[in-house]
């Protein structure tokens, strides 16, 4: 069994559409959440991808001017990722940093890393984007609440904590690295505790 620290972390949300990089009609929806803003474990959550569900691994043509093909190269460019497949909700998956090289046509992987994929419903997809919405009126950046319960206080409201703190922090994907930015390691039987301070 994986045991749920009680140490808090805080968060924050980043839409991609803030970059300027994209048009907004093409990033609709796509947003980051990050735990623990002062070090930055980006979750990048992205809407449905067309056909990711048929093939595994999808294919892979860029064509910056088309949604789905934008939706795909933000998957591949990120660590860690939630997007909706009705089919393999609950599931986590990974493509592998040599799959990513190959779409990239990069031969030197050296510096590529594995993407994790934490498969969810689109009915849950659509909760966890309405719950940004009201969760990102709080200043949670903001000194005052960077305090432990934080994270504890949201979720007596809103569902999206839980899930970082159940699927994704509790999870065996997480790196050693970034566990240690959330104060936390792996025991020798892979749970997830508490450091000591």
């Amino acid at each position: 069994m994986h045991l749920i620290p009680k140490y808090d972390f805080n968060i924050s949300f980043l839409d991609e559409a803030d970059n300027e990089e994209y048009p907004e009609d093409l990033v609709i929806d796509i947003f980051d959440v990050i735990i623990n803003s002062k070090l930055g474990i980006y979750i990048k959550f992205i809407p449905e991808i067309n056909g990711i569900d048929e093939k595994w691994p999808f294919d892979f043509y860029y064509d910056h001017s088309t949604v789905q093909d934008l939706r795909k190269l933000f998957l591949l460019e990120s660590k860690y990722v939630v997007t909706p497949s009705n089919k393999w909700k609950g599931e986590t998956k990974i493509l592998s940093k040599e799959f990513v090289a190959k779409c990239f046509q990069i031969e030197d992987i050296e510096n590529m890393q594995d993407v994790i994929i934490f498969f969810i419903s689109t009915e849950e997809f659509e909760l966890y984007k309405n719950e940004k919405e009201k969760i990102s009126v709080y200043n949670l950046d903001g000194d005052d609440k960077l305090s432990r319960g934080s994270v504890e206080n949201l979720e007596k409201d809103y569902k999206l904590p839980k899930f970082l703190k159940n699927r994704i922090i509790n999870s065996p994907y997480l790196s050693d690295q970034d566990l240690s930015f959330l104060k936390r390691k792996r025991d020798e039987n892979g749970n997830i505790i508490p450091m000591e301070d």
